[in-house]
């Protein structure tokens, strides 16, 4: 699947580990399962104004009733309609490219990684082989590195010590930074591992393989 682009990719193999999995399988994303994910996923790309209205007044209210109505849909139906990807040609295409490669890749892990604990991940060989992290293509992993650099310092600014992130074949980035790595090197949470299990990180999911170090009391992940 390296010929797709990321998000194309991602979609394709995560809308059939959704139908091998069925409706009731549990996912890193929350309290979610896997019928209460696809519905997100489908609200996200056909109905997209009801997603984003989650920030306004009432917001909450209207997904809430949007997640009600498709969860109560077959859930191979939604699952499928999602699968067929985005509509508007080309624009929809390129649009999904590129707005979609963390979305996809993230929500794919929730559900491998879904029946998975903290305290496995301390430990490889306790994880079942499904549920390992990827070896991804230098094209994939270059997709996410590029979106990494952008969500990266938007979830992170809240942090009250500079992070400097080390992704393995990556030049580092540092966000958060008031100064403080120049003059006070202690005060660094440093996080290291393949681009995978960094944007993981940085999403919010524990289950990782990952190198950190420092102050991570220090620490404020926003969401998106």
């Amino acid at each position: 699947m390296d010929q797709m682009n990321l998000a194309t990719s991602e979609r394709a193999q995560l809308a059939t580990l959704l139908l091998e999995k069925g409706p009731n399988f549990p996912t890193l994303c929350g309290d979610w399962n896997t019928q209460e994910l696809a519905a997100h996923l489908l609200i996200r790309e056909s109905r997209p104004w009801i997603a984003a209205g989650m920030f306004l007044p009432g917001g909450k209210r209207i997904v809430a009733d949007a997640m009600r109505k498709i969860t109560q849909q077959p859930f191979e139906h939604v699952v499928a309609q999602w699968m067929r990807g985005p509509k508007w040609g080309y624009l929809g295409r390129y649009l999904d490219s590129v707005a979609n490669r963390i979305e996809h890749f993230v929500h794919h892990e929730d559900v491998r990684r879904g029946e998975t604990t903290v305290g496995q991940w301390q430990n490889l060989d306790l994880l079942p082989c499904n549920a390992k992290p990827r070896v991804l293509s230098e094209r994939h992993s270059g997709e996410l590195y590029d979106a990494m650099r952008w969500v990266a310092p938007l979830l992170l600014r809240r942090s009250a010590c500079p992070v400097v992130i080390e992704p393995i074949g990556f030049p580092r980035l540092v966000v958060a930074d008031t100064g403080v790595v120049s003059t006070r090197g202690d005060c660094v949470v440093h996080v290291r591992g393949d681009i995978g299990e960094v944007v993981l990180w940085i999403l919010g999911r524990n289950q990782v393989d990952l190198f950190v170090d420092g102050p991570t009391h220090l620490l404020k992940k926003s969401s998106l």
